[in-house]
């Protein structure tokens, strides 16, 4: 109302249950209590995602499909995670980067630059679980080395076959998995990565002026993404102690989760949805770094144009060597 401009911590004080006394009582800002209160949910008609923002946020875009969406009645529950990471690029740098990002490519339609499609990106604090997993391996692999010497005339081959083992511990610290049914998972794997050094403890002010959604994603279904990840992290370091073999193979191997600790994150995402013909086009762009993710289609048309402009070129050029070489 002012356009004053405050820190989420400077509402810390009024996290508590308590009154805060001034001139006169003061209702704290936020409460145990009323904290999920102050949080709806917004249901897309069309996609049937469900988004969560605080009371006051007017019905807007839906950030999974480009369609409008309206408030509805259910409240949003159980809302609170353990962190967050803040928003550090503005709407208006991620559009900078949004706009650089489809200049790459001469063939990206114009659906996709025009500004009235850029104005919908939405910021939206997207659930994450990070997955701290603590694992035991065993791996067995087969290689080979050729190598050759002389003996006077004779030229000697020398083959070795060798079978390998080894044993590795291993901790992997706060593998992200997201937690929205409808984000396509490799897309939101391509915004790592996140610095974790951001993460902060939830606090409600974060959310002004962003949306947020709340995991729909099997919780088990996670666990296992986060420790396949963790397996072939593993297999990976476990292959490279074996360096200057040859034809390394791996036979077998045998893993064992030892712990796995969860934490319930939101982490910042811009997401844009783009209608190109019968599709839509996702894009999402790291909200702490600024990495923009989706895949561009082209514009056949301007790929046609493109190769009559070449065509002709070369039609031009052609003709005038053989005009050159006529004159001899």
């Amino acid at each position: 109302y002012c356009e004053s401009t405050y820190q989420p911590s400077d509402f810390d004080d009024a996290t508590q249950s308590e009154v805060i006394i001034t001139e006169k009582p003061v209702e704290p800002i936020y409460t145990a209590a009323n904290e999920t209160e102050k949080m709806v949910v917004y249901e897309c008609k069309t996609c049937g995602g469900e988004v969560v923002a605080m009371e006051t946020t007017m019905a807007t875009i839906c950030p999974y499909c480009g369609e409008a969406i309206s408030i509805t009645s259910k409240s949003a529950g159980e809302f609170r995670p353990q962190l967050l990471i803040p928003f550090e690029k503005s709407k208006e740098l991620i559009v900078q980067s949004y706009k650089d990002y489809v200049k790459r490519s001469l063939l990206t339609p114009r659906t996709f630059k025009n500004e009235h499609t850029i104005d919908k990106i939405q910021g939206l604090f997207s659930p994450f679980n990070l997955h701290t997993v603590v694992a035991h391996s065993k791996h067995r692999f087969s290689a080979e080395t050729t190598s050759s010497s002389r003996r006077g005339d004779d030229k000697i081959i020398h083959h070795r076959v060798y079978d390998l083992a080894i044993i590795a511990e291993g901790k992997f610290k706060r593998i992200p998995t997201d937690g929205v049914k409808t984000l396509d998972n490799t897309l939101m794997d391509s915004l790592e990565p996140f610095e974790y050094s951001a993460l902060t403890p939830y606090n409600p002010a974060f959310m002004a002026g962003f949306l947020a959604e709340q995991i729909d994603e099997d919780d088990d279904k996670m666990s296992v993404r986060a420790e396949a990840r963790s397996k072939n992290g593993m297999t990976e370091k476990a292959r490279a102690a074996f360096r200057g073999y040859q034809d390394l193979r791996l036979i077998n191997e045998e893993h064992e989760v030892k712990e796995h600790i969860k934490e319930y994150v939101m982490l910042p995402v811009w997401l844009l949805n783009v209608k190109h013909g019968d599709e839509n086009y996702q894009f999402a762009v790291n909200g702490q770094t600024g990495k923009v993710v989706g895949k561009l289609p082209m514009d056949i048309k301007k790929l046609i144009l493109i190769l009559l402009g070449v065509f002709v070129a070369s039609d031009i050029i052609i003709g005038t060597i053989i005009g050159m070489i006529s004159l001899f």
